[in-house]
C-alpha cells in the first residue's frame, strides 16, 4: 500500500517538482518566450521553497516567556507560551483534532 503524503506538505512537493522540471526543461527549449516562462516558474518555485524553509529557521521553536520584553506592563507569570506569537507555516503546524476547532 502506498504511503499518503500529508496534505500540509503537498504545496512543498509541488513547488519542488515545478522547480526541478522547469529547470530541466529550460535547457531543451529553443523558443525565447517558453524559456522565459520556464525560468519564471523555476524562480517562483525556488523563492517559495526559500521562504518556507527560512521562516521556521529564523523563529525559535520554543519561546521562554521571561525572555520577552513587554514594556513593564506585566511580569512573566502573567504571560503564557500560548499568548506568544509565532508564524504558522505548513511545516511547523501541529496536528489538531476536529474537536479542538
Amino acid at each position: 500500500m502506498r504511503a499518503k503524503l500529508p496534505y500540509k506538505k503537498i504545496p512543498l512537493a509541488c513547488a519542488l517538482v515545478v522547480a526541478c522540471v522547469s529547470s530541466l526543461c529550460a535547457f531543451f527549449v529553443t523558443d525565447i518566450v517558453s524559456l522565459f516562462l520556464l525560468i519564471e516558474l523555476a524562480s517562483a518555485a525556488s523563492f517559495y521553497l526559500l521562504l518556507v524553509t527560512a521562516i521556521p529557521a529564523i523563529f525559535p521553536s520554543e519561546v521562554k516567556p521571561g525572555a520577552v520584553f513587554i514594556g513593564g506592563v506585566a511580569k512573566p507569570p502573567y504571560i503564557s507560551k500560548e499568548e506568544l506569537f509565532r508564524p504558522a507555516t505548513p511545516l511547523t503546524l501541529e496536528e489538531t483534532s476536529h474537536d479542538e476547532r
